[in-house]
């Protein structure tokens, strides 16, 4: 029995957001209130998006996948970003981007999505980015979002696949959270190997770069940028 993806994201992800980056709880479970306070490496990994997309997306078209509910939007566009797209699954995420459009006063210069990867074809995008959406996918999902990515700047943030006792515990959270219900649908941890067979693209010839930083955890960043410099 397969898993309705839209519904589980649609159920989770605005209470995800607010309990990892704002770490405000709202009536969670023991489980849920621990992962939020140990969340600093999520909270670093938006900062570090935010730290190095805003100074180089003045006059660019910035597309974000897995967006949520755009929380970095109104960072690029201050910025100067020409315009923004955001897409993701989630009907309930949409809605709150919206939100903020709105209440931002952007107009025609950020357009929001429903959708998945597919969502993205065509789109004429000068930077992409995605915050952990690659953990979700499948491989032929991953292969779509690469055969995009290639022609633009990209900053995707991926789970890496390490023997570490931060990535047991994430398992076990996993688990213990959801995993033992969804029938499989949990997220995954990639090797610089498993990117580069699915990207077609390779470190040693300076095609693709892999970024880490302790304050990330097991956390890397899959980036083609000249740059990517550490927040204080």
């Amino acid at each position: 029995m397969s898993i309705d993806k839209k519904k589980f994201w649609d159920e989770k992800i605005i209470g995800w957001e607010v309990g990892r980056y704002d770490q405000k709880d709202e009536g969670g479970k023991l489980l849920e209130t621990s992962a939020n306070r140990l969340s600093e490496s999520l909270r670093f990994r938006i900062s570090l998006a935010r730290e190095v997309i805003a100074p180089i997306c003045r006059g660019k078209h910035v597309l974000e996948l897995g967006c949520g509910s755009a929380r970095l939007m109104p960072d690029f566009m201050a910025a100067g970003a020409a315009s923004y797209h955001g897409i993701d699954i989630s009907t309930a995420a949409i809605d709150q981007a919206q939100e903020r459009v709105v209440s931002g006063g952007y107009g025609d210069n950020v357009r929001l999505t429903v959708g998945g990867i597919d969502a993205a074809a065509g789109t004429d995008a000068d930077i992409v980015l995605s915050l952990g959406l690659l953990d979700w996918l499948t491989d032929d999902e991953l292969r779509k979002l690469f055969s995009l990515s290639k022609s633009m700047m990209f900053f995707h943030a991926i789970a890496e696949k390490r023997c570490s006792l931060a990535q047991y515990l994430h398992r076990a959270y996993v688990h213990l959270s959801y995993g033992y219900r969804s029938n499989g649908y949990v997220p995954r941890y990639y090797s610089v190997s498993d990117i580069e067979a699915l990207s077609g693209l390779s470190s040693s010839e300076g095609q693709v770069s892999f970024y880490r930083d302790p304050r990330l955890s097991f956390g890397a960043i899959v980036h083609n940028l000249p740059e990517v410099s550490k927040p204080a």
